[in-house]
């Protein structure tokens, strides 16, 4: 199958889902002029890290399972039942980094499946640099803080809810901005800091070195 760069329209590359293994897209196998979003014959994405690690998510099996799938030989499906949270990592003394966070993806036991710690400041000073319109979210820009999202939608299909009777997932929210849906809302700038806010009420600002507090809807309600 066919997998995008995250952050890039290319290079875009063959992989095989059952083994792992990559290689280039040869010019033949790439869509002509690939974008940055989706595009037919584009089955999921993929994020190289600055050590050459890979991370996928993907479709198969005609588009009906979804995978999270790690260089190390790590495969988990987002069935519904696993689930996933990225929170800002602990320094050595036990403090939130201004810099790091930690992807943990669970069993639906609790039982921790696979964690993995990484540069979050990367793909905030991304997200901080596009002056797109529309405004952009943060999980655009960041791999790993989407792949929640990715097992809460799995969660939903299984479940039989209807999207289309959902309202849309709100964009990010800066902190001195009203709440523009009631509801539970976290930030990255902030370790446990997801609560729940009226609608209307003032996003309020976390003091840490993370960066400036960006507020985003927590699709797992309740």
């Amino acid at each position: 199958m066919l997998l995008r760069n995250f952050l890039r329209g290319r290079p875009v590359i063959w992989f095989d889902h059952e083994t792992g293994t990559s290689r280039p897209a040869t010019a033949a196998e790439v869509p002509e002029g690939v974008p940055l979003i989706d595009v037919p014959g584009i089955e999921g994405d993929y994020l190289e890290e600055d050590d050459g690690s890979r991370f996928y998510r993907y479709w198969t099996d005609a588009s009906t399972r979804f995978f999270f799938r790690a260089s190390d030989g790590t495969v988990i499906e987002m069935d519904g039942k696993n689930y996933a949270e990225v929170t800002p990592a602990n320094d050595l003394a036990g403090r939130p980094s201004a810099d790091l966070a930690v992807l943990r993806i669970y069993s639906e036991q609790g039982q921790l499946l696979y964690t993995h710690t990484y540069d979050a400041a990367k793909y905030y000073a991304l997200y901080m640099s596009d002056f797109s319109f529309p405004a952009p979210e943060l999980v655009d820009w960041d791999f790993f803080l989407g792949l929640p999202l990715n097992f809460d939608y799995m969660r939903e299909r299984r479940s039989g809810t209807n999207q289309d009777d959902k309202a849309v997932r709100p964009g990010g929210v800066a902190a001195g901005q009203p709440c523009p849906r009631e509801g539970y809302w976290f930030t990255p700038a902030g370790e446990n800091s997801r609560r729940h806010f009226a609608q209307g009420e003032l996003m309020p600002e976390v003091k840490s070195d993370y960066g400036a507090t960006i507020w985003q809807w927590d699709p797992a309600q309740g």
